[in-house]
C-alpha cells in the first residue's frame, strides 16, 4: 500500500476484491509496513444503500417496479401473497393473480412469491430486501407457488417506476 492509495481495492492474487485499503503504519515513509483494509463483506451492504439512496435523492429513473403488493400477514402462512397488481405492471404483464376476499368472505388464493432470484423469502421484509436495488430492464427469476403448493418460475422484466 502506498501513500495515497487509501479508498483503493485491495486485491487477491486472483484479482478478486477483498478489501478497501485504508491506511499503512509505516517507519520509513515509503510503502513498507503494515496496511489496513476493511473486509469487502463490511463495505458491499454499504455501497449498495450509498447507490440506492442516491438513486432516490436525485430523482434517478433507474429504480425498478414489479408492481405489487404484498401481504404482510399472510393468514399465518411464510408465503409472500400477492394482494395488488398495478394494472398494465410487469406482474401483471406476467399474469400473476391476486389472493383476495371473496363475495362470501371466503380468502380465494391467488399467487404467492416464495423466491427472488433464486433467493427464498419467506418473509416480507426478504422481498423487499431482494427487490430494492432491482433496476429497469433487469430480468429476474420469481419463483411462484399456488395454493396448492405447485410451483412455477416466472422470468419478468423489471419495469421504470413511475
Amino acid at each position: 500500500i502506498n501513500p495515497g492509495n487509501s479508498g483503493g481495492p485491495l486485491l487477491n492474487l486472483d484479482g478478486d476484491v477483498i478489501g478497501v485499503n485504508t491506511a499503512i503504519i509505516t517507519t520509513s515513509g515509503s510503502n513498507a509496513g503494515i496496511g489496513f483494509a476493511i473486509p469487502s463483506d463490511r463495505v458491499e451492504p454499504v455501497v449498495s444503500d450509498i447507490v440506492r439512496l442516491d438513486r432516490i435523492r436525485n430523482s434517478r429513473r433507474n429504480i425498478g417496479y414489479l408492481g405489487v403488493g404484498i401481504l404482510k400477514e399472510s393468514f399465518g402462512s411464510t408465503k409472500n401473497w400477492i394482494a395488488r397488481i398495478d394494472p398494465e405492471s410487469p406482474a401483471a404483464k406476467a399474469g400473476l393473480r391476486t389472493t383476495r376476499i371473496g363475495g362470501s368472505g371466503v380468502v380465494e388464493y391467488g399467487d404467492a412469491i416464495v423466491a427472488v432470484a433464486g433467493n427464498y423469502v419467506s418473509k416480507y421484509e426478504d422481498f423487499v430486501r431482494e427487490m430494492k436495488d432491482r433496476v429497469v430492464n433487469e430480468e429476474i427469476a420469481f419463483t411462484i407457488e399456488n395454493k396448492q403448493e405447485e410451483r412455477r418460475i416466472v422470468y419478468i422484466t423489471i419495469g421504470e417506476m413511475k
